[in-house]
């Protein structure tokens, strides 16, 4: 059969936004001439998510979705997408969807991602796991790696690697968030250093 599509990411960097414009396509491409509520059926069944992609033949759908490291001996059970974005965003996000759901949304949140530490310390320490993520996907074989700023300018090359046709919904721009009160700069400053270095790699 097909392999399935898995999208990985830092976690807040626009998957779930590409994982549905992923889905939408491949159904699109599939079942063209299908009316669209069986369309919109058919989608809402096509994407999973798992937590680690050692899991992934036992994934039901055709578009997954993981916050996992890349995982080498599963290299070809799928074709991979790896999205990015600024790792500060990404923890203001988290701390965000804490406020809304609760300190219990962040640590599972840090268990998606591989990443160990406190809720807590989210502007403290690494604990999004980010250097490991850009490091983990970014020296990966085969993989699409795309940071989120440069999604809409390489769509087309995203739809060479995908094998069919991707509309992206309107590129919105990202609300800017409250900085924390403290944040370790240094270390912001560090992973923003690895952020640019794989971003330049891509280019």
């Amino acid at each position: 059969g097909e392999r399935p599509i898995v999208i990985a990411s830092t976690g807040r960097s626009g998957s779930t936004m590409l994982t549905r414009a992923i889905s939408q396509a491949l159904v699109d491409s599939r079942f063209g001439c299908f009316p669209s509520f069986f369309k919109k059926h058919i989608r809402h069944l096509s994407t999973d998510y798992i937590n680690r992609i050692y899991n992934i033949d036992r994934a039901i759908a055709p578009v997954i979705k993981t916050h996992d490291l890349f995982r080498k001996d599963f290299s070809d059970h799928a074709k991979y997408i790896f999205i990015f974005s600024d790792p500060l965003e990404s923890a203001q996000s988290v701390a965000q969807m804490g406020q809304k759901h609760g300190m219990i949304w962040i640590e599972e949140h840090i268990f998606h991602l591989v990443g160990c530490g406190n809720p807590e310390e989210i502007f403290e320490k690494d604990v999004l796991n980010y250097e490991a993520q850009v490091t983990s996907w970014g020296n990966a074989k085969g993989v699409f790696l795309v940071h989120y700023d440069d999604l809409w300018s390489r769509k087309h090359e995203l739809t060479e690697f995908l094998g069919f046709e991707i509309r992206l919904p309107e590129r919105r721009e990202r609300v800017k968030k409250d900085s924390p009160v403290r944040v370790n700069q240094e270390l912001f400053d560090y992973l923003r250093q690895k952020e640019k270095q794989l971003r330049s790699n891509i280019a």
